[in-house]
């Protein structure tokens, strides 16, 4: 949210206007889906933008119920924005909000598949986009934890 608002009024930001960090990545974000494409324009200091979004996650969908409006890491709506890579998580987390912790005495565990895929972007890596299945929605799909 804290971005969202840095972004839509760019003057506050004053080292925006080339790359200094290798990505942003928006993880699971409870904010409002509607427009998103227009601030997430104005962001230049990253060199990659990825967002993730799972249309089940129970406390997004409980969030949006709250607020009135969907969330765009639930499931991000047109215009997307064309630069940005969009990963969906619902096949491989299901109703989670988490998607790369494992948490004692919680039934989700990523998979070798989930791991691999943070290290390299936790590191400033990109994954080998062309590895991963598209989306039925939108973006790539990260595969069900066998």
């Amino acid at each position: 949210m804290v971005l969202q608002h840095l972004l839509q009024d760019p003057a506050r930001l004053t080292q925006n206007s080339k790359p200094f960090i290798q990505q942003v990545i928006l993880n699971a974000a409870c904010v409002n889906r509607q427009g998103h494409h227009r601030w997430l324009r104005n962001l230049n200091f990253a060199e990659h933008i990825v967002i993730h979004y799972n249309r089940a996650d129970y406390k997004l969908n409980g969030a949006s119920f709250l607020s009135g409006n969907r969330k765009l890491g639930s499931k991000p709506r047109y215009p997307y924005h064309h630069g940005v890579r969009y990963v969906d998580f619902h096949a491989a987390t299901g109703k989670t909000h988490n998607y790369f912790l494992d948490i004692p005495d919680r039934s989700f565990r990523r998979g070798a598949f989930i791991h691999a895929y943070y290290l390299a972007l936790l590191h400033g890596q990109q994954p080998d986009w062309r590895q991963m299945p598209r989306s039925p929605w939108v973006g790539y799909q990260i595969p069900p934890t066998p």
